[in-house]
């Protein structure tokens, strides 16, 4: 059987659920190559995280990756005094899990007979499928998987800068309120506990506090209604949702409400944290690996209305854990942080003192350019199986398709779309 030739562009979980696909399904010799920004494997957002960057994914809900190396036993043995199935771990931890995965797909891929090769970062892939780098090109791919998240390295040596030079008990700017925001936050109150941070987004809120739940003691609520399998609708899963928010009789409907239209403060949202479990949270978070499915399904009216209001959605449903929340809250009631809901001007927005963390887009789609494919309508970058472009066999995971599933911010989702993708890439 004639080897295949397949690369791989990015690295992290994404370039790690490949390989194991691969390692799984493809039959004869695999030449593959992994093109990414360092050698090490394990992601950008890992590989230079300080501890005070935790994982917004609880241990219990970290297991793609048990099959090669179980996740909380390797957690108790080595960090045995975090391995609660309750806590988040630091980032650079799980780097350090990812690390050991590695070196174990690419073990059982050698002996298998594969080679796997890690090369540059890529420049372009230009329109025949050859990869462009600095030290040349590289040609005649039968396949190139493609999986590029937001953490970069670049983004966070310029940004410790910004903050070390800030003048003593001067001020920072951040401009956004996600997930990506309150890394900042965080990481600057760490770094400079003088200055004070003037938070300005758009709604003027933070996403969601994660209450303490256990994802496996709820149902999932796509899964568990047939005609929402059958017949996907967003009208009928709301009503299903808020029927099941109303069986708390006492606070369940304000719940609801706040889910669709947010207006909590953080201290709210914390102390409601603390104190109970608001329904639609294990709920939502229980059926995140059914949304790509139940997305594409719904009628094109449904979906742009889900476009619109995307970002609302990704800060409820993304949830911090308490741990951070307890710190920007204190952060606030001390006079050390503010935030307000404001639109930045461009020119703002790249000063020295301030922190961009809503570019996500822009570097995306600037990315998406240097691939050479065409971002005009996001909704239709990639087909049911991740594929880009037919032409090459590219296949695309991770941020850079979001929006056409709706949401896949989570490393389990990347597992389980690279299954697709390389199953697809297989069958054909």
């Amino acid at each position: 059987m004639e080897s295949r030739n397949i690369a791989i562009v990015g690295g992290g979980v994404g370039m790690l659920s490949i390989l194991d696909h691969l390692s799984k399904q493809v039959d004869g010799i695999c030449n593959i190559s992994v093109f990414m920004k360092n050698t090490t494997g394990i992601g950008e957002a890992y590989r230079f995280a300080p501890d005070e960057l935790i994982m917004n994914t609880r241990n219990d809900s970290i297991n793609f990756f048990d099959h090669i190396v179980d996740f909380k036993q390797w957690l108790k043995k080595h960090h045995n005094d975090i391995s609660s199935e309750f806590e988040f771990i630091p980032r650079r931890i799980f780097g350090s899990y990812l690390h050991l995965v590695k070196k174990k797909i690419l073990n059982k891929l050698r002996l298998k007979g594969h080679r796997v090769e890690f090369r540059e970062e890529i420049k372009e892939i230009d329109k025949k499928g050859t990869i462009v780098t600095q030290n040349g090109d590289y040609k005649y791919f039968s396949a190139i998987f493609v999986s590029v998240g937001f953490g970069t390295d670049t983004a966070i040596k310029e940004n410790t800068i910004k903050i070390r030079n800030i003048p003593k008990n001067g001020t920072l700017n951040i401009v956004g309120s996600g997930l990506s925001a309150i890394d900042w936050i965080i990481l600057t109150n760490s770094i400079r506990p003088d200055i004070f941070i003037n938070v300005v987004s758009k709604s003027g809120l933070f996403p969601a506090v994660r209450s303490s739940f256990s994802s496996s003691d709820y149902p999932n609520i796509i899964e568990s209604n047939e005609e929402l399998i059958k017949k996907p609708d967003l009208i009928k899963f709301l009503k299903i949702l808020r029927n099941e928010c109303k069986k708390d009789i006492n606070y369940g409907l304000d719940d609801f409400i706040n889910l669709l239209i947010p207006n909590r403060s953080l201290s709210e949202e914390l102390s409601i944290a603390q104190k109970r479990i608001p329904v639609w949270q294990p709920l939502l978070y229980r059926s995140t690996v059914n949304y790509k499915d139940f997305f594409k399904a719904l009628p094109e009216y449904q979906k742009k209305y889900l476009l619109k209001r995307r970002s609302k959605f990704i800060n409820r449903r993304g949830m911090f854990p308490v741990k951070n929340a307890k710190i920007i809250h204190e952060l606030i009631e001390s006079n050390r942080l503010k935030i307000e809901s404001k639109t930045i001007p461009d020119d703002e927005i790249s000063a020295i003192d301030t922190i961009n963390c809503t570019n996500d887009n822009l570097a995306m789609y600037e990315f998406l350019d240097r691939i050479n494919i065409d971002c005009l309508d996001r909704n239709k970058i990639v087909n049911n199986n991740f594929k880009a472009c037919v032409s090459r066999n590219l296949y695309l995971l991770g941020p850079a398709t979001n929006t056409v599933n709706f949401f896949t911010e989570v490393s389990s989702l990347t597992y389980v779309h690279a299954e697709h993708a390389v199953k697809d890439y297989l069958n054909h």
